[in-house]
């Protein structure tokens, strides 16, 4: 088993490409996707008080649809920052709209326009955000996180 599992890492470092092209390498299945995160907090608009925070709305209350495809995004909260992370993964650049709903009521609207820009090679492309729009709802940017004002 011990030899095996040297031969499997051996494989692995073999297939991670430094210089960043593709050719089939392991690297390119699973270190180059073209991904980006939109962050986000729910801030009560009246007490300034983070909403998930202190309880009111919690991580199973919030439902975010990709309306593009209309699929359920995935989240993820850091429970020590109280923010939310919509985590994307594109192929090609294309304008995103999401749906937000807590508490199975339609909340708020997010879009943003996502650029995919390749600068050589498979691990070299990055991902370029911008018009990201709120609609429904005030809000602020803080540190490149989103407060999102709930009544």
């Amino acid at each position: 088993m011990k030899k095996f599992f040297l031969l499997f890492t051996v494989i692995i470092l073999q297939s991670c490409n430094p210089n960043g092209d593709c050719n089939d390498t392991f690297d390119a299945v699973f270190y180059c996707p073209n991904s980006f995160n939109l962050s986000f907090k729910l801030i009560d608009k009246n007490s300034n008080e983070n909403l998930i925070q202190n309880n009111t709305i919690s991580k199973d209350d919030i439902n975010i649809i990709r309306e593009n495809d209309n699929t359920i995004v995935e989240t993820f909260l850091d429970t020590t920052t109280y923010t939310i992370y919509i985590e994307n993964y594109i192929s090609e650049s294309e304008t995103l709209n999401y749906s937000v709903k807590l508490s199975d009521e339609d909340s708020f609207n997010i879009s943003a326009t996502a650029k995919v820009i390749n600068s050589g090679g498979c691990c070299a492309s990055t991902v370029e955000i911008s018009n990201i729009k709120i609609e429904n709802t005030d809000f602020e940017i803080e540190n490149n996180i989103y407060n999102i004002f709930i009544e």
